[in-house]
């Protein structure tokens, strides 16, 4: 079945930020070729306090149109997006660069990723810090579904073949996002334990590869109450920004832990200026190194567009 984004588990059932000299292993449990990225720059230089709330939403300038656009991920520079626009019935990755990171400038004309386009859906990019490691999910696999996380490596500018990220994970991945140091891996999937609901699980990175993906521990007490989907994590791994429909509809949550080995505590709601909106959904795609912009998609426009929310 074809998936439309907007009604994709939003009312039924329904990555990304800088990466520090993370090492990415390309399956899960199989000890393949290790690719390191460049380092993100450190966050000295914050503009906000990261414990204050969102309270400025604007849309992200030069890559909306009348078409559906979402999940923004951007380089740890901020001058490079990559999101998925919806061409006709089918999903398709776009990127596009601008001069300065601040939020008052426009982004340029955005173009295809045509090393990657073909005849199915290209989804839910994460881009890792350079811009040079990108991991999205896609149905290339099989026209119509599941969705399966793909990576791939750009070399001299051109992204070369996308191979099967999680080639054993039983079900579909979608919304991959690693965290900034590489240690997790984290995406979400409507298990079939989970009937139907889509959950966010992780798995753990080492010499070996990833581990096999679980259920992150203290989002949800029961996976089969609600959905949760889309995670984004800030540059310490210690904040996630989720989307929830526990109160029916998608919005964004935080949740906080207080070191990787712990889990995280309960969820709050996200600033009702970003979280709760005339009915609207909202997903999280993107934060930035110093935690002081959450790029997100909504609906709120009536249809998928993509925001930017500063605090």
């Amino acid at each position: 079945m074809k998936r439309i984004r907007s009604s994709r588990g939003y009312a039924a059932v329904i990555v990304a930020m800088g990466v520090a000299g993370w090492i990415l292993s390309a399956c899960v449990g199989q000890d393949t070729p290790l690719i390191p990225d460049n380092a993100s720059p450190d966050t000295d230089g914050r503009t906000c306090d990261p414990s204050a709330p969102f309270t400025n939403v604007v849309e992200v300038a030069g890559v909306n149109t009348s078409d559906n656009e979402a999940v923004p991920s951007l380089t740890s520079d901020e001058k490079t997006i990559v999101f998925t626009r919806l061409d006709g019935d089918l999903w398709h990755l776009y990127t596009a660069t601008r001069a300065s990171a601040s939020t008052d400038v426009a982004f340029g004309n955005p173009t295809v990723l045509t090393d990657l386009s073909g005849n199915w859906d290209d989804y839910d990019p994460w881009l890792s810090a350079s811009g040079d490691e990108l991991l999205f999910s896609s149905d290339r696999g099989s026209v119509g579904g599941p969705y399966d996380t793909y990576h791939t490596h750009r070399d001299n500018g051109v992204f070369g073949t996308p191979t099967l990220f999680l080639p054993d994970w039983p079900a579909n991945s979608e919304r991959p996002f690693m965290t900034s140091d590489g240690s997790e891996l984290f995406f979400s999937s409507t298990n079939a334990s989970n009937a139907g609901m889509a959950q966010i699980y992780h798995s753990l990175n080492s010499t070996y590869g990833f581990s096999p993906p679980v259920l992150v521990p203290g989002l949800i007490s029961d996976p089969n109450a609600y959905s949760n989907d889309g995670p984004v994590l800030s540059r310490d791994g210690l904040t996630m920004y989720f989307a929830s429909d526990r109160t029916s509809i998608m919005h964004i949550y935080r949740a906080e832990r207080a070191s990787p080995s712990d889990p995280f505590n309960s969820a709050v709601l996200v600033d009702t200026n970003l979280g709760v909106y005339n009915g609207s959904w909202e997903l999280p795609g993107w934060l930035s190194d110093d935690g002081c912009r959450l790029y997100f998609e909504s609906n709120r426009n009536g249809s998928d567009d993509i925001f930017v929310a500063s605090k």
